[in-house]
């Protein structure tokens, strides 16, 4: 719904590696430090291993994920987009946009 009303679509197509590194870390530092997430949910082992982890999702989802900024690149008439592959390229894109002035 948000895409065809969108002016340019920046897409975040970070490695596999990188994008499972991130989300493991994350969730270790919430599972260690019980650290609330979604509605004062706080991770557990159980849950973490379960089959509606978080993990697990990364594993289904991530094909998705490419096949959809893949199909956003390839529509002759959808919005342009901007696909980024590493944080790095990300950071450049950002100072490229910034207003200039005070922050």
């Amino acid at each position: 719904m948000v895409v065809p009303r969108a002016q340019v679509v920046l897409a975040l197509d970070y490695p596999r590696w990188l994008s499972l590194a991130r989300l493991v870390r994350r969730t270790a530092v919430r599972w260690a430090t019980r650290t609330p997430v979604c509605n004062g949910n706080v991770e557990d082992l159980r849950q973490i291993l379960s089959g509606d982890s978080i993990l697990r999702w990364h594993f289904r989802s991530y094909p998705r994920k490419t096949a959809q900024i893949r199909a956003w690149e390839q529509a002759e008439d959808g919005v342009p987009v901007l696909v980024v592959h590493r944080p790095r390229e990300l950071e450049r894109v950002l100072e490229e946009v910034r207003p200039a002035g005070p922050r």
